[in-house]
């Protein structure tokens, strides 16, 4: 039984779980990364894309955006997990263009498919 978790943390479980089973296939097939040099390293970007994603994703409060050393601090983190961010986006929507790319061809066949038939007919 499911002791009441909430529903971003089972989210952010499965997305570390897609991201680092994606992120080791890939390292895992450069020679120059060893076997648990690979895993270790596909760990440490799926956590990296992770803090990056809710990071961005979250909605932060209105804060005092003052020239305090802690803002730049936070924008110089920012320009550095921008493109974990942006690699998490890229491995988790890549599924959907791939899904929307096949049933765009799917029609595409059907349609012809069907104007054969009607040239057969003729």
């Amino acid at each position: 039984m499911i002791v009441n978790l909430d529903l971003t943390l089972i989210a952010a479980i499965v997305m570390f779980i897609v991201l680092t089973a994606i992120i080791y296939r890939v390292i895992s097939g450069i020679i120059l990364f060893a076997e648990p040099v690979a895993f270790v390293l596909a760990v440490c970007m799926a956590l990296l894309c992770l803090i990056a994603m809710t990071d961005f994703i979250s909605v932060k409060a209105a804060e005092d955006q003052s020239q305090t050393a802690s803002h730049i601090i936070d924008i110089r983190l920012d320009c550095i997990l921008l493109p974990y961010a942006s690699l998490a986006l890229a491995i988790l929507l890549l599924p959907l263009v791939l899904l929307f790319i096949r049933i765009h061809k799917m029609i595409g066949a059907k349609r012809k498919l069907r104007q054969v038939k009607r040239e057969m007919r003729q």
